[in-house]
Parts: structure tokens; sequence; C-alpha cells
């Protein structure tokens, strides 16, 4: 214990449940909008990694013609 407070858990809590409908709400608000990004491939790993965070949904990748 960390201090003298005690926590009692509500007697009905389900720790799957609640966590299921966290992740569902989080999900949810994960896309708000689109953006086209210009990004070098160092950045687009990197991207693609925290993407991954909200299942990658709605990314679409386009790769420009070298100049």
């Amino acid at each position: 214990m960390l201090g003298d407070e005690r926590f009692d858990l509500p007697q009905y809590f389900d720790l799957g449940v609640y966590w299921v409908s966290y992740l569902d709400d989080f999900q949810a608000r994960c896309y708000i909008g689109t953006a086209a990004v210009r990004l070098s491939p160092w950045e687009c790993r990197r991207l693609l990694g925290n993407v991954a965070l909200c299942g990658g949904e709605g990314l679409r990748l386009h790769r420009d013609r070298p100049r």
C-alpha cells in the first residue's frame, strides 16, 4: 500500500467489461479527420508504429515519384 487511503472496489465492477468499453470509446475518438502529409522514410516508419496503436484504420500511403 502506498498510503493510508483505502479504495473499495464497487461490488459489481467488472474490469474486463470496463476495459473493453474504454478501448471502444478510445478507438471511436482516434479518427477525427483527414490530412495529406509528406514524410521522409524514417518519419513514415515512426508514424506507422504510432498508427498501429489506433488499429491503422483510415491510413492510406502514397509514394511520390522520384524527382
